[in-house]
């Protein structure tokens, strides 16, 4: 199995670790998945269901997808902090619930995450026009709506360097004609410099490295860049 340690430890002690998806052995219910594209980092579930192993992800715009998972380009980090029947529980969740947010999707948008973005139903909740989620904080929405906090999301701010990504997102939403998706493209414009960005690899970071305890932004950001360093270490950056 391929396997890189990743150089930062949490309170406790713990080594977050990073995988390829060239090989999944142990067999594990659920499991964080990342892939490197040319303009940034993809984020999901990766949920061992009856019939093999299926990704959950938001993968745009209204389109959350359970799909089934073949990618040895994508890496993988455990989520050892939640107990293995908890794991099992969440993983078969997820594939309950997902329907439930096909239709209506759910929004891609960088807003505020606010850890009550999913109802109790597991219906994303559209509370105004810019709402939604990206790939990372979907995960965070998911696992938050479980009982399992991995970030302290206050602690994380608006970064310059973020604004790159986040108007890259806008323009793609811009290109719909449909005039309720041009309102809400509008309005995520807004939020510029308003909102925390979550990193796809600092959730991966995050998620792996919990023990408990949400992880804070500065721990956060080190966890991201050396999963970078590690994808990069395994060829998959």
């Amino acid at each position: 199995m391929a396997l890189a340690p990743v150089r930062m430890n949490n309170e406790g002690g713990v080594i977050a670790r990073v995988f390829s998806c060239d090989n999944l052995e142990p067999d594990d219910p659920l499991r964080v998945v990342i892939k490197a594209f040319p303009h940034g980092r993809h984020l999901g579930f990766l949920v061992q269901a009856d019939d093999g192993y299926r990704m959950v992800h938001l993968a745009w715009d209204d389109r959350l997808q359970n799909e089934p998972f073949s990618e040895p380009s994508y890496c993988w980090v455990d989520l050892a902090g939640v107990h293995p029947v908890n794991r099992e529980s969440f993983a078969d969740w997820l594939l309950t619930t997902w329907p439930l947010n096909v239709n209506p999707g759910i929004p891609y948008s960088f807003a505020a995450f606010t850890g009550e973005d999913i109802d109790d139903q597991g219906r994303h909740v559209r509370v105004d026009e810019g709402a939604g989620l990206t790939c990372a904080t979907f995960v965070l929405s998911t696992l938050a709506k479980f009982g399992v906090d991995i970030v302290e999301r206050e602690s994380w701010p608006p970064r310059l360097e973020d604004e790159p990504d986040i108007l890259r997102a806008i323009d793609y939403l811009k290109k719909s004609d449909d005039a309720a998706k041009l309102r809400h493209a509008a309005a995520c414009e807004k939020l510029i410099k308003k909102v925390a960005r979550f990193r796809p690899e600092e959730v991966a970071g995050c998620a792996t490295t919990f023990r408990g305890k949400p992880i804070e932004f500065q721990q956060g950001e080190q966890l991201g860049k050396a999963v970078l360093d590690q994808m990069a270490a395994l060829g998959l950056s």
